[in-house]
């Protein structure tokens, strides 16, 4: 096969895998070059007789490691495609902010960003150990062995916060728990969610069941550890507004720069915010789908924090580890938290 036609190959597959965000395996690269040769009128190139390229597995990964450069990596999920003018809303969006910026006479400690983040408070990681090798004592099993704890992943959504200056605010933890506060009604003797005074359930705040409390953070709990718009209310109270008081100047109102999630857009939750506190917050929303390529959080900070984070644990655990170790006492009495 010719040098233009592995290019022109290797040009499809890159539009398939980075444009339409298909996902690429080696089947599928398989029946995409077949079906690109037959296109182009040069089928007949490929095929098991004399002469002919046969399209095999061992071929199609060599295509994919050697010519392209390319590994066979994890893939996690991707419900909705960047889209193709990403770049011009992109402009229009920076616009926006820079008109709000100019006409309300702002600075950089005037305009945030917020951003929800999911991860592992304890990363069990891949269900996968290290271990001597050959049968597990007692058993004919040479494939697995027990470990403590190995299921025991606890997702959290943080929420964290930047103003354009580079000020961090502290972070809100959103764990899994009782979301609302309750009282028991004396008529009926039945537990009921109590209300705040615009009729809101007012959310339960537990305890951290962090051992170290970050200085200055926030706590929330919903029944999935998802942000919703009670804890991102709870958010704007405990966090944004009371750091925008510290402003040179509150007379101003502050610019919010976050994702379109669906309870974000919500008329509910706008009146709710603006009951609150009048235009003292103006909300702007980055274009659908483009939060991987113009949410500031997203792209430059997300990542760094979680590595961060994960590493930390695994001091922390593997400190509590060679502690116990030190007392003589069992490795099953390790609290992974």
């Amino acid at each position: 096969m010719d040098e233009e036609t592995l290019n022109s190959l290797q040009d499809a597959i890159i539009r398939v895998r980075m444009d339409i965000g298909a996902r690429i395996s080696i089947p599928m690269t398989q029946q995409i070059i077949i079906k690109l040769l037959q296109d182009a009128n040069k089928g007949h190139l490929v095929g098991d007789g004399p002469g002919q390229l046969k399209i095999s597995r061992t071929w199609t990964q060599n295509f994919l490691t050697s010519r392209m450069k390319w590994s066979y990596r994890a893939v996690t999920s991707c419900t909705k495609y960047l889209p193709k003018d990403w770049k011009e809303q992109q402009k229009d969006f920076v616009l926006q902010v820079a008109l709000l910026v100019r006409h309300h006479n702002l600075t950089e400690v005037d305009v945030y960003n917020i951003d929800e983040t999911n991860m592992l408070y304890n990363p069990a990681g891949n269900a996968k150990t290290w271990n001597p090798s050959g049968k597990i004592d007692g058993t004919d099993d040479y494939h697995s062995c027990e470990a403590y704890d190995h299921d025991s992943k606890q997702m959290i959504t943080i929420v964290c916060a930047i103003t354009a200056s580079g000020e961090r605010l502290p972070l809100q933890y959103i764990f899994e728990g009782k979301q609302y506060k309750e009282k028991k009604n004396k008529r009926t003797n039945k537990m009921e969610r109590r209300l705040d005074e615009y009729g809101s359930p007012i959310p339960q705040f537990g305890s951290c069941p962090m051992e170290c409390k970050p200085p200055g953070a926030s706590f929330a709990q919903t029944s999935n550890h998802w942000a919703n718009a009670d804890t991102t209310l709870a958010f704007f109270d405990e966090l944004i507004i009371k750091h925008a008081d510290r402003r040179p100047d509150t007379s101003k109102p502050i610019i919010v720069i976050w994702d379109n999630a669906k309870f974000h857009c919500t008329d509910e939750f706008r009146g709710r915010l603006k009951s609150k506190y009048g235009d003292k917050v103006i909300l702007c929303y980055l274009p659908t789908n483009t939060t991987s390529k113009l949410q500031p959080l997203d792209v430059s900070v997300n990542g760094a924090f979680k590595q961060a984070a994960k590493k930390r644990f695994f001091e922390i655990a593997a400190e509590k580890c060679v502690e116990q170790l030190n007392e003589e006492r069992g490795v099953w009495d390790v609290d992974s938290r």
